[in-house]
């Protein structure tokens, strides 16, 4: 039997927000804020640490 595998390297999320894309990109290059949206409410989940580098994207 032969397997398959794929390998993704780009994750794309399109949404329209009712504010200016600038109030997007801060509200996604805040980590805290970035954390509340991934791990909404009363979650189980347990963020034990959460960082991230916008500059190596560029």
């Amino acid at each position: 039997m032969k397997t398959t595998s794929v390998l993704h390297d780009t994750v794309v999320v399109e949404r329209v927000y009712p504010v200016s894309r600038e109030q997007v990109f801060d509200a996604w290059a805040d980590v805290e804020q970035r954390r509340h949206w991934h791990f909404p409410g009363d979650s189980e989940w347990v963020v034990v640490e959460m960082t991230q580098d916008l500059e190596s994207a560029v």
